[in-house]
């Protein structure tokens, strides 16, 4: 029971962690479309 408490907590949190990333890519947006052309 306490292990399947555990899974949740830590899936919520990973999408607190993505939300967070995604903001940050598209926050960032033209930058990072520029290094990535740059770098091919």
């Amino acid at each position: 029971m306490a292990e399947e408490y555990h899974r949740e907590s830590m899936l919520v949190e990973w999408e607190q962690v993505k939300q967070r990333i995604l903001h940050t890519l598209l926050a960032s947006g033209e930058d990072a479309l520029d290094f990535t052309q740059e770098s091919e």
